[in-house]
């Protein structure tokens, strides 16, 4: 009796040892589908047990298949996404969602072909964000690289309105040539001035040699490569305007009279006699606070940002007034930009993008950079001994002459006459007067973008085995026709 029920338990505890091992190889097949943020399908996606090297990747739909022990931890990776786990506890059909890895994306730059993490380039390339660009009195991108980009080195030869510093990445190159390439959004363009700095997203600099490779020689001074802001959000509206004074930061120390009389005394080009005679040992005139004055900038920005699944839209538009520095309306710069940024699909095969920038500029400026009939040398070589100007009933005896000879005398909004050297020391006049005897006006309109139709065709083509039995190569190809304005 005692050894019958010693075998039936026996029995019994060998069926449950049994079981349980059974329970523990049991397997489990996992399928489904992987998409993005967007809902769209993820392409070539890892989905892997985690701990071990069983795995798979998603196909050209996004699905997947894996067959796992039961109670496994199934881990989903994709570069650019934050990973996601499943726990395989039965068979089941999911989808998986995965989402954008913000941290990761913002250590990458665009770097020609595509992006590449930031710590793995760091030595080629420097990078200035959105947000080094905000709260800055800048009027250009030119003007957003100086200062935030190592190794890149920005020259302001005008201080006029309008003017775009100059950028020198590697020095001149073979081409002759000392301007780096631009690169916006893709599309390469001579000039990037006429953007606006609240549109774009970020800029890079390719500074070292192998950006040749990807843009040939005319990449050989680096490659500055602008991304534009693109519509997100439910619809967003934006407007922003910023109030910019303006004034002279550090200028020449000059002679005062005394020192002018000694100096060109010394020279032999006056002499007492002319001291005495045209100068009233009291005028010391500043020619540089009479040329010069504080002045306003003001910069008026309008955005609309929306986005979703489906498409994109980014529009925005900007004007632009800076009265310069020099007295008057001499030296104005206006300029309004406009840009459109879209993508939509209309059918999961169909997609149309946009991305333009428009410009229209007025500029006039006052002659600089010459020895002979600039304003701005004038303000700099004129004698400090002849006032800035006369009341008609104060002129002196040589200009009334030239008044009775019929001759016309410039005079300014008050009446007043512009003063007149008598000391023929430069070639230069009163800066008021060279301001409006030479000046340069110019003024243009700018249009350029693209607008493509993106059907996304796939093209499968097998490279047949060679005889010594290499595995066949699938060869995946995305043939996009597009048209370019």
């Amino acid at each position: 009796m005692r050894k019958s029920l010693f075998r039936r338990m026996a029995a019994l505890a060998l069926s449950l040892l049994v079981g349980v091992s059974l329970s523990a190889q049991q397997k489990v097949t996992i399928s489904g589908v992987v998409t993005d943020d967007q809902n769209e399908p993820m392409i070539a996606a890892g989905v892997v047990q985690k701990g071990t090297t069983n795995g798979t990747v998603t196909d050209l739909d996004g699905n997947f298949t894996l067959t796992v022990p039961a109670g496994s931890i199934i881990e989903f990776s994709s570069v650019g996404y934050v990973s996601q786990e499943y726990v395989a506890t039965k068979t089941a059909t999911i989808t998986i969602k995965m989402e954008t890895d913000t941290q990761m994306i913002e250590e990458t730059v665009v770097v020609g072909y595509g992006v590449q993490k930031k710590s793995d380039v760091t030595g080629a390339i420097s990078q200035v964000k959105s947000e080094d660009i905000q709260n800055r009195t800048i009027t250009s991108p030119v003007q957003a690289l100086g200062g935030k980009t190592a190794g890149v080195q920005t020259f302001a030869s005008s201080a006029r309105p309008g003017a775009s510093p100059a950028i020198r990445v590697r020095g001149i190159s073979s081409n002759n040539d000392a301007n780096p390439l631009y690169v916006v959004d893709g599309r390469i363009t001579s000039d990037i001035s006429g953007i606006d700095p609240n549109d774009i997203e970020s800029m890079e600099v390719l500074k070292d040699g192998a950006s040749a490779a990807i843009y040939g020689a005319e990449a050989g001074n680096g490659v500055v490569m602008i991304t534009t802001r693109k519509g997100k959000g439910d619809g967003k509206i934006s407007y922003s305007y910023q109030l910019s004074s303006q004034s002279l930061g550090k200028t020449p120390k000059v002679m005062n009279s005394e020192e002018f009389i000694q100096f060109y005394m010394e020279k032999g080009n006056i002499t007492l006699k002319d001291v005495y005679s045209k100068w009233d040992q009291k005028t010391n005139t500043d020619w540089l606070k009479e040329s010069y004055e504080n002045s306003l900038m003001h910069h008026h920005n309008l955005t609309f940002s929306a986005g979703n699944d489906r498409g994109n839209l980014y529009i925005s538009g900007s004007y632009l007034s800076n009265d310069g520095m020099f007295k008057g309306k001499a030296d104005v710069y206006d300029r309004i930009t406009g840009m459109v940024n879209g993508s939509w699909k209309f059918k999961p095969w169909l997609e149309v993008t946009t991305n333009n920038q428009v410009e229209y500029y007025k500029a006039r400026s006052v002659s600089e950079g010459s020895d002979y009939g600039s304003a701005v040398l004038a303000a700099l070589q004129l004698d400090p001994m002849t006032p800035a100007y006369y009341t008609p009933e104060n002129l002196p005896t040589f200009m009334q002459d030239y008044l009775d000879e019929g001759k016309v005398l410039l005079q300014d909004e008050k009446g007043n006459y512009y003063g007149i050297s008598q000391f023929n020391i430069s070639e230069n006049v009163h800066p008021l007067v060279q301001r409006d005897r030479a000046y340069s006006i110019s003024k243009g309109f700018n249009l350029n973008g693209s607008t493509a139709i993106s059907p996304p065709v796939w093209v499968i083509a097998s490279v047949p085995a060679t005889p010594t039995a290499i595995p066949t190569i699938i060869i995946i190809m995305k043939v996009t026709p597009s048209s370019t304005i």
